[in-house]
């Protein structure tokens, strides 16, 4: 007997986002966004941040041609295709939202499902109205009605942090060959750490509501969200705290882009933690050796050492790295621990992390040998800072 097959689904093509087009559509969608901004009346376009496999994001600022309101920048992302990616743009606000309070989490400002549903009814007078009211306050309700004229779909404002993503600083140490001290080290450590435990539980803090240090939770129900993209260009470099002990010279790390984020089932809750940490200690071996070729799991080389096997065979030679505090050393060695079958084993947990990290970013200038010391002091560490991060010269515009 002859059997027909079912015809084949009928797909539009012009949902279809490959090599070809991706940068197409990403352009064209760049320009309609910008349209309808500059249309608004009440926001400026000032650049595209960059591009996603199904995303567009772009820094905007708050026009405001009278002076009546502090100067805001934002970001803005929103989906190249309406009907593609909306999923991950769903589950990125819901983390966001979740995780909004947490002082090592980039902070949400608004988001909305579809911005068709604040295409305005109003007549003229309507509109004279609220142009008259943004005067005086700029609702993010502004901007989506702005682009609702376009096309419908997500979008997501989140804060805007100007210093740029880690990965600029690995480049210019790279182009420097320079190496971090180590109480750097240890600040940005415990600022990655301290995100990864903001993973575990949430705080569903009001918008423009204050922020909270990260701390590990006895008690309460586990979050168990595990990042997916945890990578240099999704750690934000943000300002000093002068009032914080932790960032009065070293500037507070924030974690951000959660579009990959997916919550881990009941019962797998170590497993989550310890997928963020891991993730993070990559990092970490990055930016003690920025030009080492060690980004991803599969690049970590094994050694045995100090009756150990370790994967972190690129920071354990002392004559490459004299200054590498030796407690930072022996905490990552043992973050890459493995078993007789070089599975993981014995790994300290994300607790424990914490709480070393915590002590190593405590440790004094004085608390290292005086070969060190000069390399640990408050002026050689505020120095680097201003030639790394905030004296630097723009070059990724």
């Amino acid at each position: 007997m002859n059997v027909t097959p079912p015809p084949p689904p009928i797909v539009n093509p012009s949902f279809i986002l490959t090599l070809n087009n991706l940068f197409a559509v990403a352009q064209t969608k760049e320009l309609e966004t910008r349209n309808a901004i500059t249309t608004s009346k009440t926001w400026t376009f000032e650049k595209t941040l960059g591009y996603g496999a199904y995303g567009l994001t772009m820094l905007l600022s708050d026009r405001d041609p009278l002076n009546l309101r502090p100067v805001r920048k934002v970001v803005l992302k929103r989906p190249l295709m309406p009907e593609t990616g909306v999923d991950d743009f769903v589950r990125e606000a819901e983390a966001l939202r979740n995780l909004r309070g947490h002082a090592h989490i980039i902070q949400l400002i608004n988001y909305t499902a579809n911005v068709g549903d604040f295409r305005s009814r109003g007549g003229r007078l309507a509109r004279a109205f609220r142009r008259v009211k943004a005067a005086f306050n700029n609702p993010p309700v502004n901007l989506f009605r702005a682009l609702s004229y376009n096309h419908g779909g997500p979008a997501i404002l989140s804060e805007y942090l100007e210093n740029g993503s880690l990965v600029r600083v690995m480049e210019r140490l790279f182009d420097r060959r320079d190496q971090l001290p180590n109480r750097i080290l240890w600040s940005w450590y415990h600022c990655m750490v301290s995100a990864c435990v903001a993973l575990t539980y949430k705080k569903e803090g009001p918008e423009g509501g204050p922020l909270e240090r990260e701390k590990p939770q006895a008690n309460g129900e586990h979050y168990r969200l595990i990042h997916n993209d945890i990578a240099h260009r999704n750690m934000m470099v943000d300002q000093c705290e002068p009032m914080v002990r932790q960032h009065r010279l070293v500037p507070k790390l924030v974690m951000i882009d959660f579009g990959l984020a997916r919550q881990a089932i009941p019962g797998d809750e170590i497993r989550s933690e310890q997928m963020n940490l891991t993730d993070i200690n990559i990092m970490m071996l990055g930016l003690i050796i920025p030009r080492s070729a060690v980004v991803h799991a599969e690049d970590l080389r094994l050694a045995r050492w100090n009756g150990m096997i370790t994967q972190a065979a690129c920071i354990l030679n002392d004559d490459r790295l004299p200054y590498l505090d030796p407690d930072l050393q022996m905490l990552l060695a043992e973050s890459f621990k493995c078993n007789d079958e070089l599975e993981p084993y014995g790994r300290p947990s994300l607790e424990e992390t914490f709480q070393r990290t915590r002590r190593g970013m405590r440790k004094p200038a004085t608390s290292y040998s005086e070969a060190l010391r000069i390399l640990e002091l408050d002026e050689t560490v505020w120095m680097i800072m201003q030639n790394l991060i905030f004296d630097a010269d723009d070059d990724d515009d």
